[in-house]
């Protein structure tokens, strides 16, 4: 993660990013990085989750809707 040259978020698939979150959360608490470094990769990793959310949250929405349009019914 040192010096890391971050993609743009929006051009992670939604895999993508959440593995780089993953590294993030095993990096930090490896306890391994510098201070400057800890701060620097923090902040991407709270990007990545506050995106990883909102497409979530889309997500379930777009489901809502086509349940919405089309009910289900069992049995």
């Amino acid at each position: 993660m040192n010096d890391k040259e971050y993609r743009p978020i929006e051009e992670l698939s939604y895999k993508e990013a959440s593995i780089e979150l993953e590294q993030i959360v095993r990096a930090l608490e490896s306890g391994s990085l510098e201070l400057e470094e800890s701060i620097k990769t923090y902040t991407r990793g709270v990007e990545l989750l506050k995106s990883l959310k909102a497409r979530i949250a889309e997500a379930e929405e777009r489901v809502k809707a086509l349940l919405e349009d089309n009910p289900v019914t069992v049995g």
